[in-house]
């Protein structure tokens, strides 16, 4: 078996996954999906994740990944701290402060409750650099013989589902940290709990409530 044929095989089967992981969760749950666009929340969260978020949640803790308005859009962040008023600090993984502005409860969407590791990268790829995917669709298209040419039509079909999720990213003025980590090779393979993953130190991650679409041994 050819290495590309097993690199469709490994993407088409972690998209089929991830495609059903998402349906359960908007269709099962009511939760909603958004694509991170950038690495404010490394190395929890990283540019190309899909993240499924309850907006159902009755309430709050801190430690938890949450998504909320704001002035310039949509922000997922980590809640660090509540103050008696009720609003609530958070801040970004990876980043140096928290955020200057606390956030009130009416902000936000809901706590993050499934990671899917980069399923939403085409998004990412889409928005940034429209032309060179095109260029590489139709490469694709021209060079592949049938067979590859359809696995990559179904692939396409489930990016394009995909494409249609709304986006969420840190705001302009966040300072990432030097020492932050960069995203690494994640391949989908099963579903663990936060609590499981070395990278997600008990002191950021509120455990038992965050599943991800976790790496796998080859």
């Amino acid at each position: 078996m050819s290495w590309d044929t097993v690199v469709i095989r490994r993407l088409l089967l972690g998209a089929a996954v991830s495609v059903v992981l998402f349906t359960v969760g908007i269709v099962g749950l009511g939760w909603k999906p958004y694509v991170v666009t950038s690495e404010s929340m490394s190395p929890t969260l990283h540019a190309g994740d899909l993240i499924l978020v309850d907006p159902t949640a009755t309430s709050l803790a801190v430690y938890e990944i949450v998504t909320y308005t704001d002035p310039r859009g949509l922000v997922t962040h980590r809640v660090v701290a509540q103050a008696e008023d009720g609003t609530f600090t958070v801040k970004g993984d990876a980043n140096q402060r928290a955020d200057a502005r606390p956030i009130e409860r009416r902000q936000v969407i809901g706590p993050v409750r499934l990671i899917l590791p980069h399923v939403g990268w085409p998004v990412v790829q889409l928005r940034t650099h429209p032309f060179k995917v095109a260029g590489g669709a139709l490469i694709l298209a021209i060079v592949w013989p049938r067979r590859r040419l359809l696995r990559i039509f179904v692939l396409g079909g489930l990016v394009a589902v995909v494409a249609m999720v709304p986006t969420t990213g840190a705001r302009p003025t966040d300072a990432i940290s030097p020492g932050a980590s960069t995203p690494g090779v994640r391949p989908a393979g099963v579903l663990t709990p936060g609590a499981n993953h070395p990278e997600f130190t008990p002191g950021v991650l509120h455990t038992g409530r965050v599943y991800v679409l976790a790496a796998t041994s080859p």
